[in-house]
């Protein structure tokens, strides 16, 4: 029998797996960094995701430590708490398949550094699963990382120049834009395999979209958009506006009114990226004339497709500094944003942002009175908002009212900035009290009162 022909992303993870096979067997190694490109992250974190699925080949436990590195000397006994969080939240259910499930470690003291006790921690944790795994492998992902990145560095040459068993395996994953461990000293570099896996995903998503015999006009529009991305990507204009061309007769013929928006978007992006704000401009334009003709006004996507336009057109106006037409832009948005008879329909915290972007456009334009109104406006919304959950608890989406929070602070910042602040304190306390409590003022930053 013919062997099944492996698609381009089934490759990829096989290409993966030979590294990391290579990697695996010369105990020497301590440590594997990849060095990727950036779009090639999300292809990594798949392979690492799969290896401990039963799909997997690897006969090895793969485990992530997103801790954020915080300090040089704690950092390991970080891991360690993460470690055993980790392990607790999957106890009951490694029980319930008859793994044994009572490991346990415990490092009271912290006599030893930090990178010790962590190496102690990890130690352990093989010594009691290693009849069911060959190698225990940490990935090491801190989601921060300090402003003074040889910290992080020193860290990891410390790490590997530590006496490990061969059983123990690390990773750390760098792209090629924001390299922190490309210059080690020697001795670490004894120990730390880096490897380029090249895997190329533009291509790859170029090669996904061409499989198949679909010759249908959304066979065609999904592998030209793709190629519009992967040359976009590239920073290559002139054919992304010769494919913009294809893509859009495409749409206009089979009548897709949104296809044809998420192509000028699409487009204005791709401007915009090149310091084309004019054309940018022109495809926003087109964009929001087709979202708003009559036979399009009824339609569901309608009002969000109209407030991505309006806010798209307004970035390009407020880069430029013209803050009259990005305010106007920002407030004609509003009422696109409010649309539904509910609003579990509405998108109010959408509103709100546009209210304190038109507010902060007119301020800067010294149009007091319209910045003002419109920060009364997003308080009107605001409390509009929280007497309906308040009404409708069981209907509501309790969430709302926080998710408005962080919002409608920014338009307490500028409310109480502008010059009418003093004269309408005492009309507006009650509701900076009734949203900040009394240390209102405190809250909101650069407060200014009587």
């Amino acid at each position: 029998m013919k062997p099944e022909k492996k698609n381009a992303i089934e490759r990829r993870l096989e290409h993966l797996t030979d590294i990391w096979n290579e990697f695996a067997d010369e105990p020497d190694w301590k440590m594997l960094r990849f060095l990727i490109d950036d779009d090639s992250v999300q292809m990594l974190d798949t392979f690492i995701e799969t290896q401990n699925e039963e799909i997997s080949d690897i006969p090895d436990l793969f485990i992530k430590f997103d801790a954020p590195f915080l300090n040089s000397e704690t950092y390991g006994f970080s891991l360690i708490h993460s470690f055993l969080e980790q392990y607790q939240s999957i106890q009951l259910d490694i029980s319930n398949d008859g793994i044994p499930s009572n490991w346990t470690f415990e490092n009271s003291n912290y006599k030893n550094s930090d990178i010790e006790s962590f190496i102690q921690c990890c130690s352990s944790f093989h010594n009691y699963y290693q009849d069911i795994m060959l190698l225990l492998v940490i990935i090491l992902i801190p989601n921060n990382l300090p402003d003074n990145q040889t910290l992080w560095k020193k860290w990891i040459q410390n790490l590997v120049k530590k006496k490990l068993s061969s059983n123990i395996r690390f990773i750390v994953i760098e792209t090629k834009s924001n390299q922190i461990l490309s210059d080690l000293d020697e001795e670490s570099t004894l120990f730390i395999k880096t490897v380029d896996p090249e895997l190329n995903m533009q291509e790859a998503i170029q090669e996904l979209a061409n499989e198949g015999s679909g010759t249908t006009s959304g066979d065609r529009f999904r592998k030209i958009f793709v190629s519009l991305t992967n040359a976009a990507s590239k920073g290559n204009i002139e054919e992304a506006r010769e494919l913009y061309r294809v893509l859009k007769d495409i749409a206009v013929k089979e009548e897709w009114f949104q296809m044809q928006i998420t192509v000028l978007m699409t487009m204005g992006t791709i401007a915009l990226s090149k310091n084309l704000d004019s054309e940018a401009l022109s495809y926003y334009d087109q964009a929001l004339c087709i979202v708003q003709k009559d036979e399009n006004i009824n339609d569901p996507a309608t009002p969000k497709l109209s407030v991505q336009c309006m806010f798209a057109k307004a970035s390009i106006y407020f880069q430029k500094k013209n803050y009259l037409q990005a305010a106007q832009l920002y407030e004609s948005s509003v009422p696109f944003s409010l649309k539904g008879n509910s609003f579990q329909e509405k998108d109010c915290v959408l509103a709100i942002e546009g209210l304190r972007m038109a507010s902060f456009c007119y301020d800067k334009e010294k149009n007091y009175k319209h910045a003002w109104d419109c920060c009364i406006n997003a308080f009107d919304l605001a409390e509009e908002i929280c007497s309906d959950a308040e009404n409708q608890k069981d209907q509501f989406n309790s969430d709302l009212p926080t998710q408005i929070s962080k919002p409608l602070s920014c338009v307490g910042e500028l409310l109480i900035k502008l010059p009418q602040f003093t004269d309408q304190l005492e009309n507006i306390s009650d509701r900076l009290v009734s949203f900040w409590g009394y240390e209102w003022s405190d809250i909101l930053i650069g407060a200014k009162t009587k």
